[in-house]
């Protein structure tokens, strides 16, 4: 019976039969276990969790991230003479390097387990704890007057963790019983002792000849204790209430282990809702030091199903000092915006809010109007504005910037008549390197002392990977991020304007105050906009950017009339 591992599933992927139902999760397995399926392709989830004895192959594709997954993954072939087969790229020495610093961790772990005293070791990795409880005849029982529970070893041993875990404890401590094994005559006797909250500290087990079976013994006598005093109910249970982690939901979305034990719940409930939206409720979140960007902005509106509650003031960091930072207020606005019958609105919403995930933060998603819970919109209005009195709710969503992004995927940027452009087309635009995500601009202005084939100035940031094998390093190939095999087959036009422009770091949490010296400014650089894309999102909106647009059009349009004439 073969196992491959392919990889990590992730939520987002694109593959068809990303989401298994648990149902078929289990019938699989089932499968596999009879011999009715000899193969199985598995993500990551298979590397614990799963016992099947005839097992005798397994293959992983990808690289495991910690010494665990590769001990995991490899534990999962249990039959004598199985083969573990780990795929590497070849000639690839940081797949290489990984595998012999596993082989090295592992060797290490494995003296140190060697190395341990023999009452430290337990039995081996194929102790069956069943096995061993039938065979002992001396192990007790106890069963509660009344409502019949029953106490005996094994469920002594979880029994006696949920008691400690109910004890007063501060929200950082974890409780948990301490458990000595001594070698006595005849065998193994354990002492179990608490924390000092328990109003029982200690108890002292029966000796047996397993070190397994004295620790169960010694949890037995103490729930016995807890039993005569009352502190365990009829049903087993603990008098105390448990104590819940502060926090909780944060640290469930990270590691869901305990969301049995109470709900689990990682995002606000109204993100749950959705479907077409008829109405929607404005918040608008502005800046109270706009200057703190360091270029014209205008405050974001968040489209919600629901009103949003007040949010308290929180604080973005646009670099280091005070003149760098600033407070968002959090602003919602009395009223609703009723959107049209035919949804063209909703969908024009929802096409600006992924084309700011793509354009700002590459991320693309593949959602209708009816899986977004929220939605994003540019603000007609500055920060400084009385948001919490406006009565036009409608009006402060700036509808022409969105629209525009529903009409193409950049701004028209005409590469033969670039020269006749006016200079103000060639500030405060957002450009995209659609050859790297991780470049991203802000036009400063056309420089009509410098030309497309000039060599880039000294101290100019590189490009990245694909300049290296550039050998005229000139602004036209810095502009040009692909490899240069793509490089070849590309000619640009050396008669289009050179324009200055800021690369953004990319950094991209503003709510981390920790700013490294890379992060702290965009760095100065010199571009030629043919190879790169005119992002539909204005990073300042209003109608001074529409002016502008407008009146560059008005003038190609004369300047074309005037030809034909």
């Amino acid at each position: 019976m073969l196992l491959l591992q392919v990889g990590s599933g992730r939520a987002d992927a694109h593959w068809d039969n990303t989401k298994v139902s648990f149902r078929n999760q289990v019938r699989t397995i089932i499968k596999f276990r009879k011999g009715v399926l000899n193969c199985i392709f598995a993500t990551s989830v298979a590397e614990e969790g799963l016992d099947i004895p005839d097992c005798n192959v397994i293959i992983r594709y990808d690289l495991n991230e910690t010494l665990i997954q590769y001990i995991q993954s490899r534990g999962r072939a249990r039959r004598h003479g199985s083969i573990y087969i780990h795929m590497v790229e070849r000639g690839n020495p940081r797949h290489r390097r990984r595998l012999h610093e596993n082989k090295a961790n592992e060797d290490a772990l494995r003296r140190f387990c060697e190395a341990l005293p023999e009452d430290r070791k337990l039995t081996g990795n194929n102790f069956n704890m069943d096995y061993f409880l039938r065979k002992e005849m001396g192990q007790q029982q106890y069963i509660v007057p009344g409502t019949g529970a029953k106490l005996n070893y094994k469920q002594a041993l979880v029994i006696l963790a949920n008691f400690v875990s109910s004890l007063p404890h501060p929200p950082e401590t974890v409780l948990a019983p301490e458990y000595v094994i001594c070698a006595v005559p005849g065998g193994f006797q354990c002492e179990v002792m608490l924390p000092p909250q328990s109003p029982v500290r200690s108890a002292t087990g029966k000796v047996h000849p397993r070190k397994a079976m004295a620790k169960c013994s010694a949890a037995f006598e103490l729930c016995l204790k807890l039993i005569k005093g009352k502190y365990l109910d009829a049903h087993l249970r603990p008098v105390f209430t448990k104590q819940l982690p502060a926090m909780r939901n944060a640290r469930l979305a990270v590691s869901a282990k305990k969301k049995a034990e109470y709900q689990m719940r990682i995002k606000p409930e109204m993100w749950a809702r959705r479907g077409e939206p008829k109405e929607l409720y404005v918040t608008v979140l502005a800046l109270e030091n706009p200057g703190a960007v360091g270029r014209e902005t205008m405050p974001l509106l968040l489209l919600t199903r629901e009103p949003l509650p007040k949010l308290a003031k929180f604080t973005l960091f646009y670099g280091q000092g005070p003149d760098r930072t600033s407070q968002v207020r959090c602003v919602p606005v009395p009223g609703r915006i009723v959107l049209d019958e035919e949804g063209r609105e909703a969908k024009a919403l929802a096409g600006f809010t992924l084309r700011v995930f793509h354009d700002v933060f590459s991320k693309d998603f593949e959602a209708r109007v009816g899986d977004l819970p929220y939605f994003i919109a540019p603000a007609t209005k500055g920060h400084g504005e009385g948001f919490e009195i406006e009565e036009d709710v409608r009006g402060l969503v700036d509808w022409e910037v969105v629209f525009r992004v529903q009409e193409g995927d950049r701004i028209p940027y005409d590469v033969d008549a670039a020269g006749e452009y006016a200079d103000e087309f060639f500030k405060g635009h957002f450009v995209v390197d659609p050859y790297d995500g991780s470049r991203k601009y802000f036009l400063r202005g056309r420089r009509h002392d410098m030309k497309a084939t000039d060599t880039v100035p000294e101290g100019i940031v590189p490009p990245g990977h694909a300049w290296k094998g550039v050998s005229t390093r000139d602004i036209l190939n810095y502009s040009l991020t692909k490899w240069r095999r793509s490089r070849e087959k590309t000619t640009l036009n050396p008669q289009q304007p050179v324009v200055e422009a800021e690369l953004m770091p990319l950094r991209r949490n503003l709510l981390d105050d920790n700013i490294g010296e890379d992060d702290l400014e965009p760095k100065q650089c010199f571009l030629v906009l043919e190879p790169l894309r005119i992002s539909p999102v204005s990073p300042c909106g209003g109608e001074e950017r529409r002016g502008e647009e407008r009146r560059e059009e008005k003038r190609r349009e004369e300047k074309r009339r005037e030809e034909k004439r």
